[in-house]
């Protein structure tokens, strides 16, 4: 490959890498990975605390959360995982490397989102 078409090609991706991240920074949704569903007792969950978040003093995202839920009147267990190494462990044998995650009695989101956790708190109160 010449020289000329190999520094087309690289400006080429990196423009597209600009524009394509700075749609996803102006968007709400900040969810990393997927929902998830399944049983999440060895998270914490509880039937009195069917919402559990994991959170780290750093992590904006797990502040944006925390501070939605408790706006929301949400009763939630947050599990701080620079505080418990056995939820840092847990986190990382199951391959959750984004925080926050969040646990809503049977779904598990990865990221925050203030309309994916909404709906998500919908569908818990419409179960209850």
């Amino acid at each position: 490959m010449n020289k000329e078409l190999m520094i087309s090609f690289l400006c080429f991706a990196l423009i597209t890498f600009i524009i394509l991240s700075g749609e996803n920074a102006q968007a709400d949704e900040r969810i990393h990975a997927r929902g998830t569903y399944g049983n999440y007792s060895a998270f914490g969950v509880t039937d009195n605390f069917p919402v559990v978040v994991y959170t780290a003093s750093w992590c904006d995202a797990c502040k944006e959360l925390t501070a939605f839920l408790q706006q929301e009147s949400v009763t939630f267990k947050t599990i701080d995982i620079g505080e418990d190494p056995a939820a840092a462990k847990l986190l990382k044998a199951k391959n959750l490397r984004s925080l926050p995650v969040l646990i809503i009695k049977n779904t598990l989101l990865q990221g925050y989102s203030k309309a994916t956790v909404s709906n998500q708190l919908k569908l818990l109160k419409t179960k209850h």
